[in-house]
């Protein structure tokens, strides 16, 4: 908002987050949060056009703060292959091992993967989670946040404590070689803009399970490129997962389509040239008689 005001040029907001949709449950009931988002509402009003990353992002943008840019578009973000990425593949993975990559926090869904895992030991004892990822706690009303140790004492009996292994932050080499490692990764979100630790596992060639939250349906399309469950339900992310282990072979096939479909969908060249033509559709409106 501030540049729009300073330049003359127009200014295009790309939306990452946003903070009304990713400040769930409590984080979004403080005052910092009502601060943040009510001038989210304000600086958007101000733009020529809004990107995002994902349609159902840009539609509940759009009617959440009554917006009315004069120029609008859907422009996931890119992911290109790094040199050198090492490929899942289903003959040299643990097709015992789960791997969930995010933060222990609600909105990433740390408390719903340990959830729908406890409810797995009860279908196979023999199966294994990794959990990678920074112990951001889960905020609770009235009280100190619910940190991943206290949680894990909480929810699972300490003869199947053993069957998680928690990493914490590991750099982004060591994520790709475990998911390499694991038969599923899951991404249990309750937001996601677009998910971009799914792309991340899909462009290895690695089977999802996901919530479908956000723009996750828009990168997965249910049993074709994953599985979606239902979203802050762990009941249904454990019976995703279950069938997966049931069938191996699916997961070879999802994990397939699902790099083909980075591949092709989210290219740098690809992308790039959408985001140039945005641009000069956006400078034109600017540049037109009359403005």
């Amino acid at each position: 908002a501030d540049v729009a005001r300073c330049l003359r040029c127009p200014v295009v907001a790309k939306l990452h987050g946003p903070a009304f949709l990713t400040l769930v449950e409590e984080d979004g009931k403080t005052e910092l949060a009502a601060t943040k988002i009510a001038r989210e509402g304000r600086g958007l009003r101000q733009v020529a056009a809004i990107m995002a990353p994902s349609q159902r992002t840009l539609s509940h943008t759009i009617a959440n703060y009554d917006l009315r840019p004069r120029s609008m578009t859907v422009i996931p973000n890119l992911l290109n292959e790094e040199p050198g990425l090492k490929l899942w593949n289903l003959e040299q993975c643990d097709k015992k091992t789960i791997l969930f990559v995010g933060r222990f926090e609600k909105l990433k869904g740390g408390d719903i993967a340990l959830l729908a895992f406890r409810r797995l030991l009860d279908i196979d004892s023999t199966v294994k989670l990794i959990f990678v990822g920074p112990d951001r706690g889960l905020t609770a009303r009235d009280r100190a946040p619910i940190f991943f140790e206290e949680f894990m004492h909480a929810v699972f009996p300490a003869a199947l404590r053993g069957s998680v292994q928690y990493l914490g932050q590991l750099p982004r080499s060591q994520i790709a070689d475990l998911r390499t490692r694991a038969l599923i990764s899951i991404v249990p979100s309750r937001w996601e803009n677009q998910g971009y630790t799914a792309i991340e596992a899909m462009i290895q060639g690695c089977p999802v399970v996901v919530t479908n939250v956000g723009g996750m349906s828009e990168i997965i399309q249910h049993g074709v490129t994953g599985l979606l469950a239902r979203p802050n339900d762990s009941s249904d992310l454990c019976e995703q997962m279950a069938l997966l282990l049931k069938a191996p072979g699916m997961a070879r096939r999802l994990g397939e389509n699902a790099r083909a479909f980075v591949i092709k969908e989210l290219s740098g060249e690809k992308l790039a040239a959408e985001t140039v033509d945005f641009y000069r559709e956006v400078i034109s409106m600017a540049t037109a008689p009359g403005n």
